[in-house]
């Protein structure tokens, strides 16, 4: 199966939940015992971020996994050190495990010369694109066989 881009409305959903727990460690941080519980909230996070992007087809043990391996491993730990998971390394990561994933999918598409299917509005511009061609091609058509039996006349 070929990998499809992640598009803007799952990335909001996405870097929405991270930021929601990203203010939860917050305010966690600000009291000692909520610093070790911040811990678990961002090893459950990571745990459902995992999940997610592997149900959307995101792959960190493939050929071209290693950068966002990386970049899970640099916010996942990041979130572990007590008052710098106040920042929102969460947020910072799915985002760029996001822009990372989707950058691949178009370099494979370019290198497979493949263009990516339209979606939406993008897709209609398309068909329709596709339809006048397709009858510009049967009017050609249909003018070089009369001109070839006008000529054999």
């Amino acid at each position: 199966m070929t990998p499809q881009k992640i598009g803007p409305m799952t990335l909001g959903l996405m870097a929405g939940l991270a930021l929601v727990l990203d203010v939860i460690q917050f305010f966690l941080t600000l009291t000692v015992i909520g610093s070790f519980v911040s811990m678990f909230v961002a090893m459950l996070a990571w745990i459902v971020f995992f999940i997610w992007f592997a149900l959307l087809g995101v792959s960190y043990f493939d050929a071209k996994g290693g950068k966002k391996l990386a970049i899970a491993g640099v916010s996942f730990i990041s979130e572990l050190i007590p008052f710098i998971d106040a920042l929102p390394g969460l947020t910072i990561g799915v985002i760029m495990l996001v822009l990372q994933h989707n950058k691949e999918v178009d370099e494979m598409a370019a290198k497979k010369g493949t263009a990516l299917v339209p979606t939406g509005k993008d897709a209609q511009v398309a068909n329709l694109a596709n339809i006048r061609a397709r009858r510009a091609e049967k009017a050609q058509a249909a003018n070089d066989n009369a001109e070839s039996e006008r000529e054999a006349a």
